[in-house]
């Protein structure tokens, strides 16, 4: 009860502090920039949290599978929101006047700290069902704690410089709480950082080929006055296909065995395209790394 009410608390927090520090036209920016960033990615982690939370109680005698499912669930996660949340920190104009329209410019430079946060806070979402599963919840009522009230300082702190400034602090809280949740992780796993890093790797390559697609094609559609939802539209197609082109040209870069794992295990279920990528990355002889779950 204490952790779900800390939770709360550090979700909504900032939000009181834009509306008594700036006002209501700054919270409805605000509040415009940080939903439009925080739904998808809430959507997503709800769903792996109400899967993984039985699965790791279960398990939870089974390190060895334990840390295979954590660190194969943290790189797919990686894989899916960290090309997403980055471009759109690389034009945020084009999102908020794609979909709200030129009245809410303001919220612009709000976008790009926020957008930037929310792949750290996917990462914090899903230490949580570990811990819980292993019966340690009081090491995420301690990692909460200290969040929250460096939360209420930093908060404190960037009120008084500007709104920017205080998205930026969020961004701030949202990397330091990724960091103290996967350490928790791994001390209960007793996992190491060499191995997150591993099974996060391959994302950065999808990032960077997702970012300069979407770079390119909205600094090209912006050259000719395209209508701003349309070209909206010509980034995510871009951004799509350049994180697609890194999937299937880099297969054995992008997977990590984690990941060649868990998708092996529902290959079925995935485009063709993935199937084959996925089929290339596996190494010879066999597919990635041992486990059941």
């Amino acid at each position: 009860m204490a952790v779900n009410i800390l939770n709360h608390a550090i979700r909504d927090m900032d939000s009181a502090f834009v509306g008594g520090f700036f006002g209501v036209v700054s919270l409805g920016l605000y509040n415009r920039a940080y939903t439009l960033m925080t739904t998808p990615m809430t959507n997503f982690v709800s769903v792996l949290q109400g899967v993984l939370f039985p699965a790791y109680s279960r398990l939870q005698e089974e390190d060895d599978t334990l840390k295979l499912g954590y660190l194969a669930t943290l790189g797919v996660v990686t894989l899916v929101s960290l090309p997403v949340f980055a471009s759109v920190a690389l034009v945020p104009r084009t999102v908020i006047e794609g979909l709200y329209g030129s009245q809410w410019l303001g919220a612009v430079p709000l976008l790009v700290p926020l957008a930037l946060a929310m792949p750290f806070g996917a990462v914090t979402g899903i230490a949580g069902p570990l811990i819980w599963g292993k019966g340690q919840v009081g090491r995420e009522l301690r990692v909460e704690t200290v969040v929250a009230m460096l939360f209420v300082v930093v908060l404190l702190a960037t009120s008084k410089v500007s709104l920017v400034a205080l998205a930026c602090g969020v961004f701030g809280v949202y990397v330091l709480r990724a960091f103290l949740m996967t350490s928790a992780a791994l001390l209960v796993l007793g996992g190491t950082w060499r191995e997150v890093i591993n099974a996060v790797r391959g994302s950065f390559l999808v990032l960077a080929g997702a970012t300069l697609a979407v770079l390119g094609v909205d600094q090209l559609l912006g050259s000719y006055d395209t209508v701003p939802f349309v070209r909206l539209l010509g980034d995510m197609l871009a951004g799509s296909a350049g994180a697609l082109a890194m999937l299937t040209a880099f297969p054995r870069l992008v997977f990590s065995g984690e990941v060649i794992w868990a998708l092996t295990r529902v290959g079925h279920k995935l485009p063709p395209v993935l199937r084959h990528a996925l089929k290339r990355a596996q190494p010879k002889g066999g597919g990635g790394s041992s486990g059941q779950v």
